[in-house]
Order: C-alpha cells, then sequence, then structure tokens
C-alpha cells in the first residue's frame, strides 16, 4: 500500500492534476527558490538545536551547495552566496527565540515517521517535538515572503499537516491527552518579521480530523490503483492555484479542456 503524507493530501486539495503529474506519472519537480531558502534554513536550525553549531557555519555550507550545479560549477557568483549566508543567518536568528535550548534533554530534532491510521498508511517529518515543563510541544518552522500567509490558530485547527502529526504524537504516547502545536513563521525579506501561533489540541479532536482526512486519502489510494492520465482528472474551480507558489511546475505538460468539452470538475 503506498505511503501517503499531508503535503500530498495538500496538493490534491489545490489541484488533482498537479498531485497526479507529481506522485502518479512521478514527473520530476525542481524547487523553487523559495523553497529551497527554507530547506537551508531548516538545515541549519537543526543544526542550531542538535549541536549549538553557529547559523553562519552551517548557512556557509548549504549555500556553497545551493550554488553548485554538479555538471556546471557555481551558479551564481561569491558576492551572491555571500548574500544568501546572510540571508539564511538573518531568519534563523529571528526565530531562534522561539526554540528550545540546543543540545537540550527530551527534545526530538527533525526527524521522518510512518503510521497507519484509520485503514492508511501516513508518513512524514517533524521539525521539532520537546516537553516545555509539562506541556508536550508540537513545533514546525514555516518561512515565508510575507505574514499575511501565516495560519491563525483557528485555520491552523483543520490543517492536515497539524493534525497528521499531533495523531502520530498521540499514537506514540498512550497517556497523552493534549498537546500544544508552535507553528513557528519567519519571513525570509531584507526585514525579518515573525510570529508564533500556538494552539491546544486535544486527542479527540485529532482523531477526529484525521478520520476525514483517511476518507480522502483512500481516494488517492484508488487513484493510485487506477493509474489514469493526469490530464483526464479536473482542473481546479480556481485557476489562480496554478500561479500560486510560482506557478506550477507541470504547466507544460498540462493540457486545458478545448473550448466546448464538458468540465470535468462536473464528471469527478
Amino acid at each position: 500500500m503506498p505511503q501517503l503524507s499531508a503535503s500530498q493530501l495538500k496538493t490534491s486539495d489545490g489541484c488533482l492534476r498537479q498531485w497526479a503529474f507529481k506522485y502518479l506519472a512521478e514527473l520530476p519537480a525542481a524547487a523553487g527558490a523559495a523553497a529551497q531558502l527554507g530547506k537551508d534554513c531548516h538545515t541549519a536550525w537543526e543544526g542550531w538545536l542538535r549541536a549549538a553549531t553557529p547559523f553562519v557555519e552551517t548557512a556557509a555550507v548549504v549555500a556553497r551547495t545551493t550554488n553548485t550545479d554538479p555538471v556546471g560549477g557555481l551558479l551564481h557568483d561569491l558576492d551572491w552566496e555571500r548574500d544568501y549566508v546572510d540571508r539564511i543567518v538573518r531568519v534563523c536568528t529571528a526565530g531562534v527565540r522561539y526554540l528550545p535550548p540546543p543540545m537540550a534533554p527530551r527534545v526530538e530534532v527533525e526527524g521522518d515517521f510512518t503510521f497507519e491510521d484509520h485503514g492508511v498508511q501516513w508518513r512524514g517529518y517533524k521539525d521539532l517535538v520537546y516537553q516545555d515543563a509539562a506541556v508536550h510541544v508540537l513545533h514546525d518552522h514555516k518561512t515565508t515572503s510575507n505574514l499575511k500567509w501565516a495560519k491563525s490558530a483557528e485555520v491552523l485547527r483543520g490543517d492536515v499537516q497539524l493534525n497528521l502529526y499531533a495523531q502520530h504524537e498521540f499514537s506514540k504516547h498512550p497517556a497523552l491527552e493534549q498537546l500544544e502545536a508552535r507553528w513557528m513563521y519567519v519571513t525570509t525579506g531584507a526585514q525579518v518579521s515573525t510570529r508564533l501561533v500556538a494552539l491546544t489540541v486535544q486527542r479527540e479532536q485529532a482523531d477526529h480530523a484525521c478520520a476525514d482526512l483517511a476518507v480522502r486519502g483512500k481516494r488517492l489510494l484508488e487513484l493510485y490503483d487506477e493509474r489514469p492520465d493526469p490530464n483526464l482528472l479536473p482542473l481546479p474551480k480556481d485557476l489562480s492555484i496554478c500561479r500560486a507558489y510560482g506557478g506550477c511546475p507541470f504547466e507544460k505538460v498540462c493540457l486545458e479542456l478545448p473550448t466546448g468539452e464538458e468540465d470535468p470538475n462536473e464528471l469527478f
């Protein structure tokens, strides 16, 4: 049985075709610049939490990796690389106040997981889990261009990733009845801003949310069995999503409906 993830479900919610191009057709999709910066900041936070590695040290390593093409060598000049290092350091330094001390006890940093829930196999990757006094904390790092994209506590309560990750924590700790989710947002522009969104998640709430996620996940599993041509799946009703996050990586292979054909959204 294929393992599903929060990102798969979120992608399919936005555009089923994009999900199918990526996960059924397995077409390559290069990470955009914003996603790469977020990944590199995660690496720097990980080094800090695990071993108190200064951000500038990790940033120098990941900047060189990001700036290097295996065949063609450097992608940008060294001024770009120095600016990129400075950018990572600014972002990570701004967010560090929301993190536990480095090398603290009972802290789980950057860990992947798999589990079965409501008949679906899920996988994921948690940024950080730790104990803050008597509070069991599930923490996620988020980098963003603008805090307008930060989700409110109300919106996060129904978030796919938050509920799946909380459900896994509850499955690991049978005596745990509630935890605190802390989603840390840090902007990546010249002027760095931060926001911490925190909410208490009850075991019963997460289980109820994940029962619904399993229903949606089982439909994706059916598509894994059926293996349809991605272009036969419906387009999203709001096509603005095709331009979101720097644009769809599969735009060149996605065929729009010829004029006069039925809307497949009415058929699916």
